[in-house]
């Protein structure tokens, strides 16, 4: 694991959709846990929802579910559907500065991306022209304290939960050897990154790692990171 990042925060999943809409334009963000977010974008309403640790819930379906039931209640069904991963940090604050010798990074924003994106541009400039930042000591990414050290501590734990939860069989998927299987789609069960046993997401059509947020296509095609490698059967 270069740099324990995968026990120094955690990845957090929501689920959105877009609603033809004649709303008038609103921006609206809610204090509760887990967080709604609605937005208008043209003639759509962007509706956020059911927020959580991927490790600790791995079932996508339901969130999906209680989206919609909740656009009912504003009589609006989904146009679309999609979810969402974000980088969270033990201590709430983003990984900015250097990690090696020449080696920067910029990462854990924790929802906050523009504010936290411009800011962490300006860091990495100044460490970059040997300038002073006020802000850098802060968001270093070698920082130790209270907050990070429990939270590693736990994250470490709902690391193996997510673990555990990808070996269970789901309804529908067929486990058998290295292999998983779907309607008549086959992939090789675990993640290429670390190991976990994969998901599959009916909605989205997608193997999901319930550990580090790697995904692949039904065909087993790599989508998005840790993983760089596909899960496609050689054959």
């Amino acid at each position: 694991m270069p740099f324990i990042f995968p026990i120094k925060g955690y990845l957090e999943k929501s689920y959105l959709s877009a609603s033809k809409t004649s709303y008038p334009e609103v921006s609206l963000i809610s204090y509760s846990k887990p967080c709604i977010s609605m937005r208008t974008y043209k003639d759509y309403l962007v509706y956020l929802s059911n927020s959580h640790n991927i490790n600790t819930d791995t079932c996508d379906k339901k969130h999906f579910n209680n989206l919609c039931n909740n656009l009912k209640e504003l009589k609006l069904s989904p146009d679309y559907l999609w979810s969402n991963i974000d980088i969270m940090t033990n201590d709430g604050l983003p990984y900015v500065g250097e990690i090696k010798d020449k080696m920067l990074i910029a990462t854990g924003y924790n929802t906050w991306g523009l504010a936290s994106s411009v800011l962490s541009g300006k860091i990495l400039l100044d460490i970059i022209d040997n300038k002073d930042n006020k802000y850098h000591k802060l968001f270093n990414p070698k920082r130790v304290n209270i907050g990070q050290i429990l939270g590693s501590m736990s994250s470490i734990y709902k690391n193996m939960s997510g673990f555990i939860q990808g070996m269970k069989l789901q309804e529908n998927v067929q486990s058998s050897g290295n292999k998983l299987s779907y309607n008549g789609y086959t992939v090789l069960k675990k993640c290429p990154h670390l190991g976990c046993h994969l998901l599959f997401n009916e909605v989205e059509e997608t193997w999901d790692c319930p550990c580090h947020g790697s995904r692949f296509d039904i065909d087993g095609n790599c989508l998005s990171a840790p993983a760089n490698k596909s899960i496609k059967l050689k054959k």
